[in-house]
């Protein structure tokens, strides 16, 4: 075993006989970006990683990891020692240990023994809500990310009504119950709705949902800010999101993606209500 897998310990990366099961990342050369010839000689290599100004956040090293992962080849990538991408990217141990540990709840990231695993389609499709806005046309706070909700969550609420765990179910119904608390109490329950919503897509068993779900949800903050504006608003969702949960419960598809449906209509009413009155977002 070499002794950088031992400076990093069981959360490290690839080393020995088992990195013989997925791609390495290859040399990895800051400011510079690899070659075509290079990248095309290393399959599941990592692209150039340029050091991070020391202000950043941790979500910014994420970011940057997030775009080369899903840039490379293969389905999964080693990643290399905590030690070196630090020196890449000129970050302390403590940021890239944080931006690791997102990118592993988003399920971009898994620890196989001394492996860290990052999977390159989860990446792909955390990067889709990211994408900058179409060249001359103004992003919508509300169209936007509403007409992405509308095309994806109805049927992900379907596909999780037919495969939906007893566990999956109990853990919808544990952050419904965390949000009526929370409104009872005239508390926030912003992060309550965005957990329930992610939990559907977890009930699908599809990581790839679960990685669009959360990275849509990464969009979504404004928004879905301004829907809970109206004093009404957290009472309603609520019981969407009941509604939403017995169908599921159910194991009824037609009636979730009904469910589903009827509560974007809402949230998408409750967003401008909000923007008529000119409130600002919580």
């Amino acid at each position: 075993m070499s002794s950088e897998a031992d400076d990093i310990g069981p959360s490290g990366v690839a080393v020995g006989s088992a990195a013989a099961r997925v791609s390495t990342l290859g040399t990895v050369m800051p400011e510079s970006p690899a070659s075509p010839d290079a990248t095309e000689a290393v399959r599941g290599s990592l692209g150039a990683v340029r050091p991070m100004a020391r202000r950043r956040l941790p979500h910014d090293v994420a970011d940057q990891l997030l775009d080369l992962i899903a840039a490379s080849s293969g389905s999964e990538i080693a990643l290399p020692a905590e030690r070196k991408l630090c020196e890449q990217l000129a970050v302390s141990r403590n940021v890239l240990r944080e931006a690791l540990a997102a990118l592993a709840q988003s399920g971009i990231l898994e620890t196989r023994g001394k492996l860290r695993i990052a999977h390159v389609g989860r990446a792909r499709a955390s990067r889709i809500a990211r994408l900058p806005a179409i060249a001359g046309r103004d992003a919508d706070p509300v169209l936007d990310p509403m007409e992405v909700r509308r095309i994806l969550e109805p049927e992900v609420a379907s596909i999780a009504a037919t495969r939906a765990s007893r566990e999956a179910i109990d853990e919808m119904e544990r952050y419904v119950t965390m949000m009526r608390e929370a409104a009872a109490r005239g508390e926030s329950v912003v992060d309550y709705d965005s957990a329930f919503h992610v939990a559907i897509a977890h009930a699908t068993g599809n990581q790839t949902l679960v990685a669009l779900v959360q990275a849509l949800n990464d969009t979504l903050r404004e928004s879905r800010s301004l829907s809970f504006q109206p004093e009404a608003a957290p009472g309603l969702a609520i019981s969407d999101h009941a509604a939403i949960l017995a169908a599921i419960r159910e194991h009824d598809p037609v009636t979730a993606t009904v469910a589903m449906r009827h509560h974007l209509d809402r949230v998408e009413s409750l967003i401008r209500a909000s923007l008529r009155t000119g409130e600002p977002a919580a």
